[in-house]
């Protein structure tokens, strides 16, 4: 069960990862179309249909020249059955009555008043003796950009829903494997952990970045977390609150054996949960050498002292309270002895307190 916990802890952070990576390599690749640095389709055909309609203007001029009208109409025909993207053409001299159009032209070219090419409306002139004999009209269609569902067909938008799909998984493999790698509980032997689990008191080892490495059990009970979650958090983002400088120091005790290499003993500090009640904890601190002069971590114990000092408050409360009561009882006692020797009367003193007085003054006296 716990391995299964493990294993949930490290998947749900690389989904979440690889999401961000790939909505990011998605926005660069978007940002790069918007920026020109992708090929351009719309670009490319129109340079193409520039280019099919110099050509063909040279083609029909030369055509007209013979004064051959049926090899102009056929080549228009065979225009239009080659290629996909002319979806009509028409023939119109100069005098504007048309004398060939395929199939559909006229509604596909009615309400075009232009008399220059447009992306969809193309006018390629057919020149005879130097002079403009007419016009071969080709409607191509329209461009992916001019239309909302087509701006989302380029290819630059396919490419980008080929990496959301594909660069997810191949980013969640990778994280997966990154994250076990870096899993910072896979630094502390599965033995060494079962052995600070059986201990009562509060333990954690943190590295020098002051990273959560290990926190046994009885730490997480305290925080109301399981140990697995407390890894890889930095210590110091805890909620601590510190005593007294005498009692706390002025910084944190692990930062101070980090700095110094020095173990720290005996500093408090209250712990605040975030549902539970404030804990005050004894901490020492003791730092880990892993051979060399640098501290590479620190080894820290946390005496759970908050019931004692709860008793020791109730103590001293009931101390105060028996010194109270004990001055409250003399006094009682002084006014009985007052009522015991003195008349009620007279306020004088009674006649056994007056003989009991005269037989001591008599004694001293002789």
């Amino acid at each position: 069960m716990s391995t299964f916990k493990e294993s949930l802890g490290i998947l749900f952070p690389a989904m979440r990862i690889s999401l961000a990576l790939v909505l990011l390599t998605a926005c660069i690749l978007l940002s790069a179309e918007m920026f020109g640095f992708t090929p351009n389709e719309d670009k490319i055909l129109l340079d193409a249909r520039t280019k099919i309609s110099e050509s063909l203007a040279i083609q029909f001029s030369l055509l007209a020249a013979d004064r051959d009208l049926n090899k102009i109409k056929k080549l228009a025909r065979y225009i239009v059955k080659r290629n996909p993207e002319i979806l009509s053409a028409g023939i119109r001299p100069a005098s504007g009555k048309v004398i060939f159009q395929s199939d559909n032209h006229d509604e596909l070219w009615q309400g075009y008043q232009e008399k220059v090419s447009t992306s969809t409306h193309v006018l390629v002139p057919i020149l005879q003796n130097r002079q403009l004999w007419g016009n071969v009209e080709l409607r191509y269609e329209e461009l992916k950009s001019d239309t909302f569902l087509g701006y989302f067909e380029k290819p630059i938008f396919k490419m980008a829903a080929f990496v959301l799909l594909m660069g997810y998984f191949v980013y969640l493999v990778f994280m997966l494997k990154t994250l076990r790698q870096l899993d910072p509980s896979a630094v502390i032997p599965e033995r060494v952990s079962a052995a600070f689990d059986a201990l009562s008191e509060s333990v954690i080892i943190i590295d020098e970045q002051e990273q959560v490495l290990l926190a046994n059990k009885a730490f997480g009970k305290k925080t109301g977390r399981s140990p697995a979650s407390l890894m890889g958090l930095k210590l110091s983002e805890f909620k601590w609150e510190r005593i007294s400088v005498q009692k706390s120091g002025t910084e944190y005790p692990w930062m101070k054996v980090l700095k110094d290499g020095k173990a720290s003993i005996g500093a408090q500090l209250i712990f605040k949960p975030v549902d539970n009640k404030p804990i005050k904890f004894v901490l020492n601190a003791s730092p880990i050498d892993g051979g060399t002069d640098k501290v590479q971590g620190v080894l820290i114990t946390l005496d759970d002292v908050t019931e004692m000092e709860q008793r020791n408050t109730d103590l001293e409360s009931m101390v105060t309270s028996l010194e109270k009561t004990k001055g409250q009882v003399q006094q009682q006692n002084k006014e009985l002895h007052y009522l015991a020797t003195r008349d009620p009367l007279t306020g004088c003193l009674n006649r056994r307190s007056l003989g009991d007085q005269f037989e001591g003054l008599f004694n001293t006296a002789s």
